[in-house]
């Protein structure tokens, strides 16, 4: 048995129950449907994803890479926001840990990528 992607009325009480600005339901909806992203729209982790960037920057990405880059960014900064007391943050501006932990990250992918010659790896 399979997890069955999510038709539209789970789509639609997934966007409203994480969308911050309700008046934008509508707008969203629509906009995603007329999106041939079949894979994101479907699955509730990916689209909370989106709407998670869809959140912070008020559009929906125009490319995968795209929406896969803001959400790591919105990962470090909700980690940055919660490690306020480190002396690293301390150091730094916030935004200025986001991009260090980026390329960070970036460096990271990009060595195992072609050290390890997989796409997937564990640490």
């Amino acid at each position: 048995s399979q997890i069955q992607p999510l038709d539209a009325g789970g789509r639609r009480t997934l966007i409203a129950s994480r969308l911050r600005d309700a008046g934008r339901i509508d707008e969203v909806v629509e906009t995603l449907g007329g999106m041939d992203v079949p894979d994101i729209i479907g699955s509730p982790f990916l689209l909370s994803l989106l709407i998670n960037v869809f959140n912070e920057n008020g559009e929906i990405p125009s490319r995968r890479d795209l929406l896969y880059r803001e959400q790591v960014r919105w990962v470090l900064r909700r980690a940055a926001a919660k490690d306020s007391a480190s002396g690293l943050v301390k150091s730094l501006r916030a935004e200025e840990l986001v991009e260090v932990g980026l390329e960070f990250l970036e460096c990271l992918a990009f060595v195992c990528h072609l050290d390890l010659k997989t796409r997937d790896f564990s640490l």
